[in-house]
């Protein structure tokens, strides 16, 4: 095992280089102990990487050489990790043996991304199964009034747009693709053996909100409008069992539970583009994670100025006036405690 000081001093990689791999799921993250006699620190305790850190980073490294993105190597290295664990997850569904531990789980619920025919039925052989999940709701605001002003072709080029940007990012974050009615999206975010998938569902979200701001800008430009095209994001995490509805060309993932119509409602009540989580979700992350997390609830002052109070929740009868109609919908998360997510750094 290697500290993350050692591990630097022999791949030559910087302390932000490797917080990013971290973050990204390139290498594990460490493993948090006591210090050994030999580290010489007055630490309590401190993190250890595996020694296969090492030949993971020159990977990285080698690909990074050879012009490859940061992107491009981490579907690589995500398709080199389903390849060498596929065999024990595949003989096991197919010889009808349950995987005894969590790694042989984590093996099927990642293969959930491949779209083989093969991987369609060891689902209906496997599934349903009850799992630790996140989940990501993101609508598009305000798309009855964008359907009306738009002739058809543009409308659907810009639905095709939104999609094209946002699926590379999803696929970055091992987001599993969900069943969603209308013009929004829903992923699903599932346990991983080398990085946190809540926060993983964080950083998606992140992105996809930046990702969005540049095809509005796109837009006001070609068309000369003044509409802000805005994706209004909910996260949430729960247990839940996950199943599929099998259609004739496709198979739809969905999950049965509150966490996904918690995630959905919260990404009703978001507005003008922010993302908006339940304190259940980033109860789930470690402090250090946490604190890499802006966020808050923004509270009027005796001036009418509007502030962002840091580190916050509050419940969403406290948010909103529940008594208007239009509000009904949002009337069973009322006592749900949520917060705006701010920025990630």
């Amino acid at each position: 095992m290697l500290t993350s000081l050692e591990l630097m001093q022999v791949t030559g990689v910087s302390r932000a280089t490797l917080n990013n791999y971290i973050a990204q799921g390139l290498i594990p993250r460490p493993v948090v102990q006591k210090p050994t006699a030999q580290n010489h620190t007055r630490a309590r305790q401190i993190g250890y990487f595996p020694q296969t850190a090492v030949s993971r980073i020159q990977h990285i490294q080698q690909l990074k050489k050879s012009g490859k993105s940061m992107a491009e190597i981490a579907q690589k290295l995500q398709a080199e990790h389903l390849g060498s664990s596929a065999s024990e997850g595949l003989e096991s569904a197919l010889t009808g043996r349950s995987p005894a531990d969590t790694a042989g789980r984590d093996t099927l619920l990642g293969l959930l991304e491949q779209r083989y025919e093969v991987i369609r039925n060891l689902l209906k052989k496997r599934l349903p199964v009850l799992t630790d999940i996140a989940v990501l709701v993101a609508d598009l605001q305000s798309s009855t009034r964008i359907r009306a002003e738009l002739p058809p072709e543009e409308y659907f080029e810009l639905i095709n747009q939104i999609w094209a940007a946002m699926e590379p990012i999803f696929r970055r974050y091992y987001g599993t693709h969900g069943k969603h009615v209308g013009d929004g999206m829903v992923y699903y975010f599932f346990p991983q053996p080398d990085c946190n998938y809540i926060f993983h569902a964080l950083l998606c979200s992140h992105e996809i909100k930046a990702a969005m701001r540049k095809i509005s800008k796109e837009w006001q430009l070609r068309k000369n409008w003044l509409n802000e095209l805005y994706l209004n994001t909910g996260l949430n995490a729960g247990q839940e069992w996950l199943g599929v509805f099998h259609v004739e060309t496709k198979v739809e993932f969905t999950v049965l539970g509150d966490t996904l119509h918690h995630a959905a409602q919260l990404a009703d009540y978001a507005r003008n583009g922010t993302v908006w989580a339940t304190k259940n979700l980033l109860g789930k992350l470690s402090t250090e994670e946490r604190q890499r997390i802006s966020y808050g609830i923004r509270r009027k002052n005796q001036e009418g100025q509007e502030i962002l109070v840091h580190t916050s929740y509050s419940r969403i009868a406290e948010l909103l006036d529940l008594s208007v109609p239009k509000h009904d919908r949002l009337r069973n998360i009322a006592m749900l405690p949520v917060t705006e997510i701010i920025d990630i750094s």
